[in-house]
């Protein structure tokens, strides 16, 4: 699967720690079959730390089509077993709690978040009636 344009832009902000732009860009993007599709099947599976948060990133922010939920939420509780990166570990975590996905895991990884992303985990675990 080659990557479009809008994937290949986000990448590039992702690998410059961009994340302001990929923030605004996301919502925006986010529902392209091409870029949830690129997410999913390759992006959150990538060698680079940043394009595995800029997979799980999309995801969280996407609507997850019926006919590929189970798959999305199969890679996404797959990858974030064995996540080591801690913000894509934690976008991951955050892509499975916006679609209602809540394992233990999910729960952990966002009870643990890194001190610059506590707000955003605690938004999740309001949600989920979890302080």
């Amino acid at each position: 699967m080659l990557e479009n344009a809008i994937v290949r832009e986000l990448i590039a902000l992702a690998e410059k720690e961009d994340w302001d732009s990929i923030d605004q860009k996301i919502p925006v993007v986010c529902n392209d079959d091409e870029v949830r599709n690129w997410a999913y099947f390759q992006g959150i599976f990538s060698k680079t730390d940043n394009v595995r948060d800029l997979g799980a990133s999309i995801l969280e922010k996407a609507e997850w089509p019926k006919q590929y939920y189970d798959t999305i939420k199969h890679y996404l509780i797959g990858t974030l077993s064995t996540e080591k990166h801690k913000f894509a570990k934690f976008r991951m975590a955050c892509a499975l709690a916006a679609h209602d996905e809540w394992t233990d895991q999910v729960l952990e990884v966002l009870k643990t978040a890194p001190d610059d992303v506590k707000e955003i985990a605690g938004k999740y675990l309001k949600k989920r009636d979890i302080q």
